[in-house]
């Protein structure tokens, strides 16, 4: 196993990097794993430049989705209730 990637715990999680790690399997054979020196990714083969490029992109990606829905979650919610709510006051009565 060659180790192709380490990330910091504080720059993405371990559930962003595992869905990029994901998104890459069709083409690449990677594995992640954690330990102190933070959240590592091993590949079955040297990968090119090209290759670590586009498995850091996805890993960017998917800590923004993160962020973006963390930081937004109260405002879904609220709208979310707030067209329930509305729903339920058109409902039928038997």
């Amino acid at each position: 196993m060659f180790e192709a990637l380490v990330i910091q715990a504080q720059v993405a999680s371990v559930t962003a990097v595992q869905k990029a790690v994901y998104r890459c399997s069709a083409d690449l054979g990677l594995l992640v794993r954690v330990d102190d020196g933070g959240i590592k990714v091993f590949s079955t083969r040297e990968l090119t430049t090209d290759e670590k490029d586009i498995l850091l992109r996805h890993v960017n990606d998917y800590a923004l989705r993160e962020k973006i829905a963390n930081e937004t979650e109260d405002y879904r919610n609220a709208i979310l209730a707030a067209a329930l709510l509305r729903l339920s006051d058109h409902s039928i009565e038997p």
